[in-house]
């Protein structure tokens, strides 16, 4: 038996998160929040553009509920439709509160990133730079996720004038970090932005992008200014070409 007296065990401090980390893992939150709202919205607009019982025209999402006559649609649950209306603009609402701090959160973390100290130029700078294998290790996958947030999968080269794409505020030189539900992890690249583009026409799409520095040039409009913008899209036919009006490139 020792004679030593026990040592009394000193509380084990936990670690700090830097004000990039916890913006991080802020956006993994954030970012789980709007892809459950689309996910349901996109649910419910598919129900309410299927035909009635009978086959009848879909309800929509908006719309009178009632027939030429003033009588109530036929083939439909109506106070399913009202409830699932309803819900659906409350989820629009609340989209579009959950995409401004997303956008406010982006340009943060944009912002820290810029702020990091440059390492000085000394034969030890890689090794000082580099993290340590168990800070690598202990990572987490959603915040390395949100990292991906300010990887572009695409660059605006062109913008016509009259637009929807000009509409949007979409300029020269925007770096597309997400386009509807598209991101940089999306298998197709910008292949899922075209079925974005078909699958939306006529609805809004929210498309983040980072803008960089003023751009001149011929290509259209153009952006002033950096940091991450939210914007919202509207695939439609105009008097040009396409539901868009943009020519994009792979970043």
């Amino acid at each position: 038996m020792s004679t030593f007296p026990d040592q009394p065990q000193q509380p084990q401090q936990q670690a700090i998160p830097s004000p990039e980390e916890a913006l991080r893992k802020e956006l993994v939150v954030l970012q789980a929040q709007r892809d459950a709202l689309e996910l349901e919205a996109d649910a419910i607009a598919s129900e309410l553009k299927s035909p009635g019982a009978n086959g009848e025209a879909p309800v929509g999402v908006k719309g009178a509920l009632v027939d030429a006559d003033g009588f109530p649609l036929a083939g439909f649950d109506l106070f399913n439709v009202r409830e699932k209306r309803h819900r659906f603009n409350c989820i629009q609402t609340d989209h579009k509160a959950v995409m401004s701090r997303i956008e406010k959160s982006l340009h943060a973390l944009h912002d820290a990133r810029l702020a990091r100290p440059t390492p000085l130029p000394t034969a030890f700078s890689v090794t000082a730079a580099t993290p340590p294998a168990s800070s690598l290790i202990g990572m987490d996958s959603a915040a390395a996720a949100a990292d991906m947030s300010l990887a572009p999968i695409a660059k605006v080269n062109q913008v016509s004038e009259g637009s929807p794409a000009s509409a949007a505020g979409l300029a020269v030189g925007d770096l597309v970090l997400r386009f509807g539900h598209v991101d940089i992890s999306h298998p197709k690249g910008l292949g899922g932005v075209v079925d974005v583009v078909r699958e939306k026409e006529g609805q809004e799409v929210p498309v983040t992008v980072l803008r960089t520095t003023s751009v001149s040039g011929e290509g259209g409009s153009v952006g002033t200014g950096g940091g991450v913008r939210e914007l919202t899209l509207v695939p439609k036919t105009w008097s040009g070409r396409g539901l868009l009006g943009v020519h994009l490139l792979p970043p």
